[in-house]
């Protein structure tokens, strides 16, 4: 039981019980997913594809507050929203079991990367002051990272159920290198941890909140050249 309760009853009953989670108890199936890399055979050439339509849009689920092998982790979020299209791509699914200081450092050297559009972050209770200190990190080292604290205060059941349509009509597709957001995905709402999927819902709501006008545009007649962020490809993605 008490290893039922640490592993979550889907894991548990598929690996010590031959139960395989019954799929009418799952949200997301298994032949639901799309995978962006059927298309294209890296993340740079879905970023040159899309070029000045693609935009970086993050979030993060801190997951604070309990300790030891209960504690949840702490789930970072990138995707690459299709401004025309509105098609969201998966490109980081960043979930480890995090100390604060290294939450924050961690997505700062995201920030590096990506060059975030908007950037979502759950600061309900006290998480809103790690919201605040990465805030103020940012600006120290000159980021800019533009952090839009989340106070979440619907049912995390629904917010989660509610990218299904999403995910089957490919308008949220996702990448095979991220097993650990997959798996918590399938045996939802079984699993025994869902930070994956709270910060997927987070980002996704984050990034369709976006307008098209806050895109940078070069305006015609205009010798104004305004820069497209570029990923520095020579360390590879996170």
């Amino acid at each position: 039981m008490l290893m039922r309760e640490t592993e979550g009853p889907a894991a548990f009953d598929a690996e010590k019980q031959n139960e395989p989670v019954n799929p009418d108890d799952c949200f997301f199936l298994e032949e639901d997913f799309v995978f962006w890399e059927d298309r294209w055979d890296s993340e740079r050439s879905l970023v040159e594809h899309l070029g000045k339509r693609g935009r970086f849009v993050g979030a993060c689920d801190p997951s604070l507050g309990r300790e030891g092998k209960h504690a949840d982790d702490s789930a970072i979020i990138t995707l690459l929203k299709d401004t025309d299209s509105g098609t969201l791509y998966v490109l980081d699914a960043d979930i480890d079991r995090r100390k604060p200081d290294r939450i924050l450092e961690t997505i700062l050297a995201y920030q590096r990367i990506r060059k975030y559009s908007r950037f979502g972050f759950e600061a309900n209770h006290f998480q809103s002051f790690l919201a605040e200190e990465l805030q103020r990190r940012s600006r120290g080292a000159s980021l800019n990272l533009p952090v839009e604290p989340v106070t979440n205060a619907t049912d995390k059941i629904g917010r989660i159920q509610s990218l299904q349509p999403l995910v089957r009509s490919g308008t949220l597709q996702f990448s095979r290198r991220h097993t650990l957001l997959l798996e918590q995905l399938r045996l939802f709402p079984k699993a025994s941890h869902d930070d994956g999927p709270d910060a997927l819902e987070m980002a996704v709501a984050t990034a369709r909140a976006a307008r098209r006008t806050e895109m940078p545009v070069v305006p015609r007649n205009s010798r104004r050249v305004i820069k497209v962020p570029r990923i520095d490809w020579s360390k590879g993605p996170f």
